[in-house]
């Protein structure tokens, strides 16, 4: 597909606006851009750098980007999302940037019941990773998972703890 090769390009540009449309286009492609989510990958690594680890404090690193740059991390969640493969999702939960994990997470959550083979991995984050954000998303991204699959019984925050019925 020429148009996909030039979307993932285009991925690559140095304006926001083009990056964010280009994750767009390729979204609307849903499955058959299988072959973009690395350059997917790519892209949420540099937002990363770009938005920065670790702000100044009292502020947020939103402060310092454009409207496009903010939404470029969500734009491309939702790409990975429509594209549907469970097992590269799974495999990004395990990635050292936090905006990649986060997008994992929130990606497998849209998906539903079918990232079912991912909720050990879900679970994981949700007790251990060392973000509040994507332990949050974790948690909620499981409870998509398995309240679709009627699976999902209760929370009990107190405990901490998760209870299952099959």
């Amino acid at each position: 597909m020429e148009m996909l090769s030039k979307l993932i390009n285009e991925l690559k540009n140095t304006d926001p606006r083009i990056r964010l449309i280009a994750a767009s286009k390729i979204s609307e492609l849903g499955r058959d851009a299988a072959e973009a989510v690395p350059a997917i990958i790519e892209l949420l690594e540099r937002e990363e750098i770009l938005m920065g680890s670790s702000p100044p404090p009292n502020e947020s690193p939103l402060d310092r980007m454009t409207r496009e740059q903010a939404i470029i991390p969500k734009q491309a969640t939702l790409t990975l999302s429509k594209i549907g493969n469970v097992d590269v999702l799974s495999n990004l939960l395990k990635h050292q940037v936090g905006l990649v994990r986060l997008a994992a997470v929130e990606a497998l959550g849209t998906i539903g019941p079918s990232a079912k083979d991912s909720q050990a991995s879900l679970a994981m984050l949700a007790a251990f990773d060392i973000n509040d954000h994507i332990r949050i998303a974790a948690a909620t991204a499981l409870k998509k998972i398995l309240v679709q699959e009627r699976k999902f019984q209760k929370v009990d925050t107190k405990k901490k703890s998760w209870k299952f019925w099959k």
